[in-house]
């Protein structure tokens, strides 16, 4: 693809409701590198020249920023300035060991220190590396980019002086900055161990708790109370949590309800490489070939429950390109290397799923007018959790129920119905995700109890 041909998907986007998009880096890397993500940048304020349709990629980056803020979209750069595409002291020597080595973090034998699964970490206390980033991102921002998001921010986070440069920078700029709060080395520092201020932050425990909780894993719903009112036992604020369920690593959000393990042996590596806690449930069968139609349906359902808690929780929902028509890349969770149909979006699935992005339009149409799901302030004592229970009167299974303010989310994981009590008022029924689409108009439901099947979730509104 092209930055050219990008601007060609910003209506449609616009359309689903996106209001901001996040780019994979687009700083220049080493095109006989052979990763395919651009997470081994050769020069970090150059734009990638192979994403261009002309000769001129910065100005077509431009471009597309600047056809994206005609429809009020943010772009959001992810950015990788915590190592370079030289590797190891066995790499190519193509810039920065050249110039200086000692811009490389090393330990006492004088080998580099490795945090970043990539064979080298940039001195993110060394005043030039630190000039570099700046007037690296400084190019970037000159281009009208709205915020960088940090590759594993925990390699730059140790250096308390670039951490102070990187604030004033972009309190100057005014743009957003957004962290990727751990690196490759068991680093981990989401939500208030952070120790910048003013960033947003990828939640991945937001990802790994509500993919337990809809495959049903015991104790998942004490877990959800705290996610999907913005983690407040993780961070300070709301709008702090970037929400998402899957990116560009990991599973698409259709293969976390196809796969029960990772299929990577394309990737070269024996299926060694990949994540293996991946939280993800088959729905009884593994991956699509021969698939019962029952086992097909039940995916579907599961990816609207997954859009409809990623939609109704605090925060601030990301979801991965082509999450809204389904898009799987057949079990890989790593498709660093496939520059091929197995990593690219194929929009001709979008006639298959046809039903499902209409689902998301809706539903982020119905987000968007309810003002509490975005309010800066957490939600305190406006939010009740509803009691429930098994249709027998037993004690229910992993299942959560919340109102808060105008909306009422019953959400059950569980394989029996559930039955969820409803606070006073008229209600009426706006999603029933056994339902392909939202109910137009919504079903009125006069009842102090409400009855959820099993893995379904009802979004309620007055």
């Amino acid at each position: 693809g092209t930055y050219r041909a990008f601007v060609d998907q910003l209506p449609r986007l616009d359309a689903l409701g996106v209001t901001a998009i996040e780019l994979l880096p687009v700083h220049q890397t080493d095109p006989q590198e052979g990763s395919y993500w651009g997470y081994m940048p050769l020069c970090f304020g150059a734009v990638h020249a192979q994403y261009a349709a002309g000769d001129d990629p910065a100005a077509e980056l431009a471009a597309l920023v600047a056809a994206a803020h005609e429809l009020d979209i943010e772009v959001w750069l992810d950015v990788v300035v915590n190592h370079t595409t030289e590797v190891d002291a066995a790499g190519p020597t193509y810039h920065l060991r050249g110039l200086d080595d000692a811009m490389y973090r090393r330990r006492g034998d004088g080998s580099y220190i490795e945090t970043t699964g990539c064979g080298n970490d940039v001195d993110a206390d060394h005043p030039a590396a630190q000039d570099l980033v700046v007037w690296s991102l400084d190019r970037l921002a000159d281009l009208g980019v709205d915020g960088f998001r940090f590759d594993l921010a925990a390699v730059l986070s140790r250096s308390p002086s670039m951490m102070s440069r990187l604030e004033a920078w972009a309190r100057t700029r005014d743009v957003r900055t957004i962290a990727e709060a751990w690196d490759a080395a068991g680093g981990y520092q989401v939500g208030r161990t952070w120790p910048g201020t003013g960033w947003m932050q990828w939640n991945d425990r937001f990802r790994n708790d509500v993919r337990s909780f809809l495959r049903a894993d015991d104790g998942s719903a004490a877990l959800m109370e705290q996610r999907v009112q913005g983690s407040p036992d993780l961070f300070d604020a709301p709008g702090d949590s970037i929400n998402y369920l899957s990116c560009h690593d990991g599973f698409t959000l259709y293969d976390v309800f196809a796969y029960d393990a990772k299929h990577n042996g394309a990737n070269g590596h024996g299926n060694r490489d990949g994540a293996d806690d991946n939280r993800s449930w088959n729905c009884g069968w593994e991956g699509d070939d021969g698939a019962p139609d029952t086992v097909l349906a039940l995916r579907r359902r599961q990816l609207r429950n997954a859009w409809c808690l990623l939609a109704m929780s605090h925060g601030v929902p990301m979801v991965a390109a082509g999450d809204e028509h389904g898009r799987t890349q057949g079990g890989n969770n790593n498709a660093y290397n496939q520059d091929n149909a197995t990593s690219w979006i194929d929009y001709a699935r979008r006639d298959e799923f046809a039903d499902l992005e209409h689902f998301v339009t809706g539903l982020l149409a119905l987000r968007a007018r309810h003002a509490v799901l975005t309010q800066p302030e957490w939600w305190g004592d406006a939010l009740t959790f509803l009691d429930r229970r098994g249709v027998d009167g037993s004690t229910a299974g992993p299942s959560i129920g919340w109102s808060v303010g105008d909306l009422c989310v019953l959400a059950n994981a569980w394989w029996h119905p559930t039955e969820f009590a409803l606070p006073p008022g008229s209600w009426t029924m706006a999603v029933d995700t056994n339902q392909a689409d939202l109910l137009d108009p919504p079903t009125p439901v006069d009842a102090s109890a409400y009855v959820v099947g099993p893995r379904s979730a009802v979004i309620l509104t007055r």
